[in-house]
């Protein structure tokens, strides 16, 4: 099965204790990791591992970030599952696009040390109450941007919600994910599952339940049905009939 096309990142399943994480996007970014982070068997929510980080600088950059992770102002999603351990900082970062402090174009999610998640769109920020993020416990979260209106969720209830269309680019920033951008040592300590950025769609567009098999696109799975051949003794011409099954049905192409 293959990623869906809107599909900017999506850091595929490592093999326990390995450094190396890959991009399975249809265009793959390659990622450069910092500090002792690892694909870790200890603790995950899909397959047999997860992105172990310990809070002592553990964190991914995204190498030469290209147009697939500059949103502008259109649809997109980031959504992933996390498991926080340990004791937090004041500031804990998922992920940073640009630098939200340095002109119009960063974004951002964080939470801080009360549980309470936040989402910057340059200097304006999206707030849910305090306790939306536990400790110790498998959550998923999905920011999602449908046209103008944003929705914070977490385990698939909106937690933070506003309007927002500021058009969002890297802008020589770069993007790092599992801390921020403009302050790296917001790592944080505990694992990370199914980390997705999706560029030009809103999965959810209100409250749902959250996934329960990790990031596909369906992709296509074929058997071969024959490969024996009749030579013709005169060719005049060859015909080809498919046949393909999608969501609105079956259809034939001649």
């Amino acid at each position: 099965t293959q990623l869906d096309a809107y599909t900017s990142l999506f850091i595929m399943p490592g093999v326990n204790g390995s450094t190396t994480f890959t991009d399975g996007s249809a265009s793959p970014y390659a990622m450069t990791a910092s500090g002792d982070i690892e694909h870790s068997s200890a603790d995950y929510y899909f397959g047999s591992t997860s992105i172990k980080t310990d809070n002592t600088g553990d964190y991914l950059t995204v190498t030469s970030p290209g147009a697939s992770l500059d949103f502008g102002t259109g649809d997109f999603t980031v959504d992933l599952w996390i498991k926080p351990t340990g004791t937090h900082q004041m500031w804990d970062g998922i992920l940073e696009l640009g630098a939200h402090n340095i002109g119009s174009a960063g974004y951002g999610i964080w939470w801080n040390d009360v549980g309470m998640i936040r989402t910057h769109f340059a200097s304006t920020t999206i707030n849910s109450a305090n306790g939306a993020i536990a400790t110790g416990a498998w959550q998923h979260i999905a920011s999602v941007r449908n046209g103008t209106a944003y929705n914070l969720y977490v385990d698939g209830i909106s937690v933070a919600s506003g309007t927002n269309s500021t058009s969002l680019a890297c802008a020589g920033n770069g993007v790092k994910l599992l801390t921020t951008v403009h302050q790296t040592d917001r790592s944080w300590a505990g694992y990370t599952d199914a980390f997705r950025i999706s560029k030009g769609i809103a999965r959810w567009t209100s409250n749902f339940t959250p996934p329960t098999t990790p990031p596909t696109g369906g992709g296509l799975d074929m058997v071969l049905q024959s490969n024996a051949t009749t030579a013709e003794s005169t060719a005049t011409k060859g015909d080809l009939v498919m046949t393909y099954t999608n969501g609105a049905g079956t259809a034939t192409l001649n």
